[in-house]
């Protein structure tokens, strides 16, 4: 299996890649996520890396996105998320809002939530992204029952796809997105 710290440190270097390969221009293009242009995506992303730092015991990096390099803003909050659960390790449990928790679910939904993003973000402005097929079968096989749980609110439907596909095909196609 995967080391979930590397996934997140995999999940977060390829966030602050896309975003720095991101335009002005692009800032407004619709995501796979329907809710969010390319900008709103990657606010919630960073956000998600504050909020879960924290549940690391981390100390969340309140950094401006918009106020100058959006990529080393975001690199700030990624890389206080990398240190913390880095730090904390991913036995025992943590609070996620009042509920107690595996560690290692919360760390895979944080590597989760940075990749699809990530992949999100390349869709929407047409860039290319390679994804690491052994994080994301990993990813897969530890999130399956998180994203089930949040059907259909959090997640569409699965999407059918091939299931000698590669990993990170089927992750995206679990995850109720498609190209």
């Amino acid at each position: 299996m995967t080391d979930l710290i590397n996934a997140i440190d995999v999940a977060t270097t390829a966030m602050t890649n896309q975003i720095a390969a991101t335009s002005d221009d692009q800032l407004s293009a619709q995501t796979p996520c329907t809710e969010w242009d390319a900008k709103a995506l990657i606010e919630h992303t960073q956000g998600t890396c504050n909020f879960l730092t924290g549940v690391a015991g981390g100390s969340p990096v309140d950094a401006d996105l918009w106020e100058g390099d959006a990529s080393a803003a975001f690199s700030k909050s990624a890389t206080a998320a990398l240190t913390a659960w880095r730090d904390r390790g991913v036995e025992g449990t943590v609070d996620l809002g009042g509920h107690e928790m595996p560690a290692s679910m919360v760390a895979a939904i944080l590597a989760l939530d940075v990749y699809l993003h990530t992949w999100d973000l390349a869709t929407a402005t047409g860039a290319p992204l390679d994804m690491d097929e052994d994080i994301c079968g990993t990813l897969l096989e530890m999130t399956a029952p998180a994203m089930d749980g949040r059907r259909p609110d959090g997640f569409a439907a699965t999407v059918d796809v091939a299931d000698d596909a590669p990993a990170s095909q089927r992750l995206i196609a679990y995850s109720g997105r498609s190209r």
